[in-house]
């Protein structure tokens, strides 16, 4: 629980700065920034992480987790943007997934259920005064 404790103390830690400028981007009419700063960071934990030294089969397989631990850890991501020009073209996806269980084994577990992919496209164009823009939302094949 501790450790659950302060990693969410260090997320808001980190989150915090970056909520604070995103905020006051948003006020006012949509414009592109020339220049543009974002900061992820968070908690990360993992379940599983099985190396092989050397990566043949002779090599010695072991466990990461066992040896240091699941986590959590901080971790950290910052993305600088210079947008030289005048256009902008974001292209986002989200995927929702349901499944089912109908069968669990000793060797076999069945599923059954389905992905959904969306797409959010957006083209935008400005010159002085004058902006253009074509967002696009629909769905995506799988």
């Amino acid at each position: 629980m501790k450790a659950m404790i302060r990693a969410l103390s260090w997320w808001a830690l980190m989150t915090a700065p970056a909520v604070a400028p995103a905020a006051a981007m948003q006020a006012g009419p949509p414009t592109t920034p020339t220049f543009q700063l974002e900061v992820e960071g968070g908690p990360v934990w993992q379940s599983r992480n099985n190396v092989q030294i050397p990566n043949d089969p002779a090599g010695t397989r072991f466990s990461l987790v066992d040896a240091i631990g699941s986590g959590p850890w901080p971790a950290a991501r910052i993305y600088a943007t210079w947008n030289i020009n005048n256009a902008s073209y974001q292209f986002n996806s989200w995927r929702a997934t349901y499944r089912y269980r109908f069968h669990e084994g000793d060797d076999w577990r069945w599923w059954i259920g389905f992905t959904a992919k969306v797409r959010d496209a957006k083209i935008r164009l400005a010159q002085g005064i004058e902006v253009a823009e074509k967002p696009d939302v629909g769905f995506v094949p799988l």
